[in-house]
């Protein structure tokens, strides 16, 4: 890589960085658990502390080397202690080789984030509570970055463990595919949505009623978290303001409870970036097939050099007609089903 492509490369990395550490910054500084939870208020100081050094950088000649940070240790140990599962956590490293103590489904834990296999840890013994802790809870063979992977239950849990925060390897998500993700046909809604009389759900869903059946049948014959899973693994998932807005509006007026739920657990996993659509993709004519607001969409994962994860094919095929190439991985809609 030459050296103009090195320090666009380094700026853009930079600039991803510190739009992760001010969503975290922010998370944390807006919990409702910060005042009663020593750990969160030391992981907020912490991660004020790397804010401060990341603007330092945006400040400094451009870098050529990757960019060092305490980012995705800082990210890994807020997922884990919001996790519903982990009750009253200490505060942070009360132990040498601990990150904190809590409740782990009951029982008392040491809690580690790592990127390390647990059989690597020196003072994990066979056997021991810890051992155990550490290989269910919280620490898993890692690609280089601090991960954290807590059991969930369902395809969603498994789903949400596959993103990686701390990856340098992003995939652009467009409101179809948050949709998709928390709707109660992907959740295993669809026993319940078939028990429902003929004649009420087409009332519901009225012309869409068969649009939401064949989804139905399609998450029957083959589940989309799955599809879903394969193309986040490893990955970490932005999306822009955009989609953010759109999408809480959607699940606001359409979303069930366990839908909006879900919402709210997902966006906690995302990063959320500044809609910042590629010059390329707003220089096309914007037309009823090529509207603004997904160019705005498309365009910011363009400008990230991220896929867009769609079911949009109407707009992809209309920017591939006109010449552009254009990276999105295509998956299956579904529908919020408001069960």
């Amino acid at each position: 890589m030459d050296a103009p492509h090195a320090s666009a490369a380094g700026s853009d990395e930079l600039q991803l960085a510190l739009e992760r550490c001010r969503a975290l910054h922010s998370r944390l500084a807006a919990s409702p658990d910060l005042p009663r939870q020593p750990a969160l208020r030391s992981l907020l100081r912490l991660v004020a502390a790397e804010l401060r050094f990341l603007t330092s950088l945006h400040s400094a000649p451009p870098r050529a080397a990757p960019l060092s940070s305490n980012l995705p240790h800082l990210a890994a140990l807020h997922h884990l202690l919001s996790h519903p599962v982990v009750r009253s956590p200490s505060r942070l490293a009360p132990l040498p080789g601990v990150d904190f103590v809590c409740a782990f489904r009951g029982r008392s834990a040491w809690a580690l984030v790592s990127a390390s296999n647990p059989a690597r840890l020196a003072w994990v013994p066979s056997g021991s509570l810890q051992a155990r802790i550490a290989k269910e809870a919280v620490v898993t063979e890692g690609r280089g970055e601090d991960e954290v992977f807590l059991p969930l239950e369902d395809g969603f849990g498994a789903f949400l463990g596959k993103m990686n925060m701390g990856s340098r390897e992003l995939v652009n998500l467009d409101t179809t595919a948050l949709v998709a993700a928390v709707s109660g046909i992907s959740n295993g809604g669809v026993g319940k949505l078939m028990a429902v009389p003929e004649a009420e759900t087409r009332a519901k869903f009225k012309c869409n009623y068969k649009f939401v059946m064949d989804q139905a049948q399609s998450e029957l014959e083959s589940p989309i978290l799955l599809e879903l899973g394969k193309v986040v693994n490893g990955k970490q998932c932005i999306i822009c303001e955009t989609v953010n807005s759109e999408f809480k509006e959607i699940v606001s007026m359409c979303g069930g409870p366990e839908e909006k739920n879900r919402a709210k657990i997902l966006l906690k996993q995302l990063i959320i970036v500044l809609d910042s659509p590629s010059t390329r993709m707003m220089d096309l004519p914007t037309t009823r097939k090529l509207a603004m607001k997904n160019k705005i969409v498309f365009g910011t994962g363009d400008h990230w050099r991220a896929p867009t994860l769609t079911a949009n094919m109407g707009f992809v095929r209309a920017v591939s007609q006109s010449g552009m190439p254009l990276l999105t991985i295509e998956h299956r809609p579904r529908a919020l089903i408001g069960l």
